[in-house]
């Protein structure tokens, strides 16, 4: 008697990118780092400056405050968002001013 075999495949959508960068010394009060875009498939964050950056994930006005804020991105930290997330993306740091944020927005192809 044969054995039938099923397999589980996982289909990945193609995507392009787009590469922005923001001047930490720019983020100190809350800053619109990434507008809502219904063609996003996801985004990266690489924190790479020497304080703590917050950011809140709304599709709304609300202000990040280091109390009211989704993400908590310590200096020098990666952030990958796992959810294929469109809306906008605000920021505020808690001082400092050295280094940048590196955002990379993944679009749909």
């Amino acid at each position: 008697m044969p054995h039938t075999i099923t397999k589980n495949t996982t289909t990945y959508q193609k995507s392009t990118s787009s590469y922005t960068t923001f001047a930490h010394t720019a983020i100190t009060s809350s800053t619109l780092v990434l507008a809502r875009n219904d063609n996003r498939v996801g985004f990266s964050i690489k924190n790479r400056t020497d304080v703590t950056v917050y950011f809140i994930f709304t599709n709304t006005t609300a202000a990040t405050t280091t109390t009211a804020h989704s993400l908590a991105m310590a200096a020098d930290s990666y952030y990958e968002d796992p959810y294929g997330y469109t809306g906008e993306v605000r920021a505020i740091q808690s001082g400092g001013t050295t280094g940048s944020i590196n955002i990379t927005e993944y679009l749909k192809q």
